[in-house]
């Protein structure tokens, strides 16, 4: 609150747009600043959206590209899936609780690394449970991972996975082995 007055009379208080409409010109503050008397802080210039609008449009168009990057894999396979939604320097890591985890750089790369685990399996779907926004550029997928081997072996494996995304693109895909490992990761409750 604004104090009008000396110390030594009685003092008045007055807010902002009491003391604008005493002092300032008609319309002052609604040319000037549009958004008043909402408050600067809800200023925007005409046209854009708000930084959180903004923030939570990325976050709901980045699940979206997880999500059908999830289903070219499982319908197309690793190439298809890599050539529309992996960045030219994607980053792919191994989970780091696997014995001698390794990174593969680049598209090229991370594709030709998941075609070699591939080989050995004759079908390699992932299933999604869970797909959700860790920020504006970060998207957690809880999966079960199966497995069907050439001899009939089936292996189903609760996994998770960080993706970090840029430009609609996958920039970092960090493997986990476990949910807890991702949840943990993630800075989420277990």
């Amino acid at each position: 609150m604004l104090q009008l007055g000396s110390a030594q009379s009685s003092h008045v208080s007055a807010s902002p747009t009491i003391f604008a409409q005493m002092f300032l010109p008609p319309n002052f503050l609604t040319r000037h600043l549009p958004c008043f008397p909402a408050g600067p802080h809800l200023c925007r210039k005409p046209g854009r959206a708000p930084a959180r609008d903004t923030a939570q449009a990325m976050s709901r168009e980045n699940v979206e590209i997880v999500e059908r990057l999830v289903r070219r894999f499982n319908e197309e396979g690793i190439e298809a899936a890599g050539a529309e939604y992996l960045a030219d320097d994607v980053e792919f890591r191994e989970p780091p609780e696997q014995p001698g985890a390794r990174v593969a750089r680049g598209r090229e790369a991370t594709v030709e690394f998941f075609a070699d685990f591939d080989a050995a399996w004759e079908q390699h779907p992932s299933d999604p449970e869970e797909i959700r926004a860790l920020g504006a550029n970060q998207v957690l997928l809880l999966s079960v991972e199966r497995f069907r081997g050439r001899d009939g072996i089936e292996v189903a494996q609760p996994a998770g996975t960080i993706f970090t995304l840029r430009e609609g693109k996958v920039a970092l895909w960090q493997a986990y082995w476990t949910r807890e490992t991702a949840l943990e990761a993630a800075g989420l409750e277990k």
